[in-house]
């Protein structure tokens, strides 16, 4: 029986296949939560975990299962979670009055832009009015994003740097702690976000805190000290009177003043005993 031939390869004729090995392929990062683009899995399943954190917090959105986009239009969540920024409302309850207005995505955006800020931005509002409230948490909220600027308590954002941010009666915001109505910070999936609470505040207001001898005290935490004496903290209402319109106003500023000043003056003591 005659032997089968071996076919031979000349020296030189290798096939690629042999002469190359195959490339191979990177493996792919897990993706960062909270990082990505709205739409895909890791962000909507961020935005999912956030939503369910705040109506443990905050109780059920109104209406019923649907977010607000900027322009004030509702949606369902399914199409809010593929946007990068929304916003919720939550009516009052027996022990909270007005309404809450809350960014939903922003402390995800500053992440994905490279931005070092977790941060939601929180309004209470005295009546149900989802053009006005998130139209200023959204002129914020793009002012942060498109900025960069760190937004922190005691910072004061008015309509001249912020155009359209100004509302009739109500042109500057006073950024601040949040009140009992809300926690200071939430974890979440992707991180702990923190929440920060934004304050109407007049032009009068404005300029009887820009004149406090900044020597003496803090003129935003007087202005503070004297919104919550008065018991308008932690509610922006463009209806309310001016605080310098008010009867008790000398009284009130005049009080919060003396106590800025000591607290200042307390703080020097201890920083020169620690020296």
């Amino acid at each position: 029986m005659a032997a089968k031939k071996t076919s031979l390869q000349k020296p030189g004729r290798a096939s690629r296949s042999a002469a190359k090995p195959p490339a191979r392929r990177r493996a792919t990062p897990p993706a960062k939560a909270g990082v990505g683009e709205p739409g895909n899995a890791q962000w909507r399943r961020t935005w999912a975990a956030r939503n369910k954190a705040y109506a443990q917090v905050f109780g059920p959105a109104f209406p019923k299962d649907k977010v607000l986009l900027a322009d004030g239009s509702l949606v369902a969540p399914a199409a809010a979670s593929r946007e990068q920024l929304c916003f919720i409302q939550y009516p009052p309850r027996p022990d909270r009055l007005g309404w809450i207005y809350v960014t939903h995505g922003l402390s995800q955006a500053c992440v994905k832009s490279n931005r070092p800020s977790r941060i939601e931005l929180a309004l209470h509002w005295r009546e149900r009015d989802n053009k006005a409230a998130v139209g200023v948490l959204a002129q914020v909220a793009k002012y942060m994003l498109e900025t960069g600027v760190p937004l922190r308590s005691g910072a004061v954002l008015s309509s001249e740097e912020v155009p359209g941010l100004g509302i009739v009666n109500l042109r500057h915001w006073l950024a601040c702690d949040p009140d009992e109505a809300m926690p200071a910070e939430l974890e979440q999936p992707g991180g702990r976000i923190r929440f920060l609470l934004l304050l109407g505040i007049s032009d009068a207001e404005m300029q009887c805190m820009l004149k406090v001898p900044q020597a003496l005290a803090d003129g935003r935490q007087v202005l503070l000290h004297a919104l919550q004496n008065a018991g308008v903290f932690p509610m922006s209402d463009p209806d309310r009177t001016c605080l310098t319109r008010r009867t008790d106003f000398h009284r009130l500023w005049e009080k919060a003043f003396q106590t800025m000043r000591e607290k200042m003056a307390n703080g020097q003591e201890q920083s020169t005993h620690a020296q």
